[in-house]
C-alpha cells in the first residue's frame, strides 16, 4: 500500500536527527486499502513528489491532492512557487484526481498562471481567490468553468493579509 511512497519519504527524511520526521511534508488518508487523499506541505514536498508522482498515480487510486505551504518553523524558503506547481501538474496520471486543493496556498497571479498553463486536464480545483487581475480571473473561469471553485478569501485570511501588508508599509 505504501510502496509507491517509500522513495518520496526517504528523500523527505530529515538530514539532522534532531529535526522532525518527514510527516510535516507529507500526510494522507488511507481508505479501501489505499492512500486516497494526500497533502504535500511545502515546495520541497511538491518537488520530490513531482519526481515520483507518476509511480504513485500508476499504483494507487489517489483521488484528492492538497498542496500547502510548509507549516514548519522558519519555512519561508520552502514556498510552493509557480514553477513547482507547473512541474507537479505535468505528472502523468494527475488528471485522474477528483480534486486538486490549493486552499492553503496564497493563490495569487503566479500560481494562477501556472494552473492556466498546465492544469486544464484537472477535474476539479479548489482555491481561495487572492488574484488581483480581473482578466486573469476571467481566463481561469473560462478555461475551467464549473471545475474551478474559486472562493472568496475568508475573513481570517483577509485580516492576516491586511496585518502583514500594514507591517510591511503597504496599504491593505
Amino acid at each position: 500500500m505504501l510502496a509507491p511512497f517509500e522513495r518520496i519519504l526517504q528523500q523527505l527524511a530529515p538530514e539532522d536527527e534532531s529535526d522532525n520526521l518527514p510527516f510535516p511534508y507529507l500526510h494522507g488518508y488511507v481508505g479501501r486499502g489505499f492512500v486516497e487523499w494526500l497533502s504535500l506541505g511545502g515546495g520541497k514536498a511538491v518537488h520530490i513528489f513531482s519526481k515520483h508522482g507518476d509511480e504513485v498515480f500508476a499504483s494507487t487510486p489517489l483521488s484528492w491532492l492538497s498542496v500547502n505551504n510548509s507549516s514548519r518553523p522558519n519555512a519561508e524558503d520552502d514556498k510552493v512557487t509557480g514553477t513547482l506547481l507547473r512541474r507537479l501538474l505535468r505528472v502523468a496520471g494527475i488528471e485522474r484526481l477528483r480534486a486538486f486543493d490549493l486552499q492553503d496556498l496564497c493563490f495569487d497571479e503566479e500560481l494562477a498562471k501556472a494552473l492556466l498553463s498546465e492544469g486544464s486536464k484537472l477535474q476539479r480545483v479548489r482555491a481561495f481567490d487572492e488574484i488581483h487581475s480581473d482578466s486573469l480571473r476571467d481566463r481561469l473561469k473560462a478555461t475551467f468553468g464549473e471545475r474551478l471553485e474559486l472562493q472568496p478569501l475568508p475573513d481570517y485570511r483577509r485580516q492576516a493579509t491586511s496585518r502583514s501588508a500594514g507591517i510591511l508599509g503597504r496599504a491593505p
